[in-house]
């Protein structure tokens, strides 16, 4: 459990630490732009592997049984999650409207999975994922910011739904391979 709480504090630091302007601008002058970027993405990445390696190896701890439902909601309100973080990342109707898709995506994941899945490192990994969702709003909020530029199209919304649907499929088929849980 401890490889996956320390991956879990590295990516959260990494991604919650440029929140802050003077710590992010101070890192931007020293490392440059291009070197900010790259280190910013390695330690994320770094993050994610360790996050991966602690849960793939984690042992059974019961903490609540989930029900038939919140399975079933997950299988079927994950395209919704993949489109709204697709759709945070392109000039959408639905990022102007929502202001923080990927956040309310990431939410939205993170809900999904706990409703499905009832283990300590399930509730730990998910849990923690919806509360950074909950403070990177919140953050983003408190400092004004959002990706609304002003030029939007509906065709990068429909962009946003065929990457979702395609990703979905893609990951539901693959779900046993990729997370040791097939979903049939």
């Amino acid at each position: 459990m401890g490889v996956m709480i320390a991956g879990l504090l590295i990516f959260f630091a990494g991604h919650l630490l440029p929140t802050i302007p003077s710590v992010r601008d101070g890192l931007v002058a020293s490392l440059g732009p291009g070197r900010y970027r790259l280190v910013y993405s390695l330690v994320a990445l770094a993050g994610l592997v360790l996050v991966a390696i602690g849960y793939s190896g984690r042992e059974y701890i019961h903490v609540y049984a989930p029900t038939l439902t919140g399975r079933a909601m997950a299988l079927h309100a994950m395209p919704l999650a993949f489109f709204l973080l697709a759709a945070a990342n392109m000039k959408t109707w639905t990022r102007r409207l929502l202001r923080h898709p990927m956040s309310l995506g990431i939410l939205l994941w993170a809900g999904l999975h706990l409703a499905a899945n009832g283990d300590l490192y399930s509730v730990i990994l998910f849990g923690s994922f919806a509360v950074y969702a909950v403070v990177s709003a919140i953050l983003a909020i408190a400092r004004g910011k959002t990706k609304d530029d002003g030029t939007v199209s509906i065709k990068y919304d429909g962009f946003a739904l065929l990457g979702a649907v395609l990703l979905y499929g893609l990951i539901l088929h693959a779900h046993g391979w990729l997370f040791g849980v097939a979903l049939r």
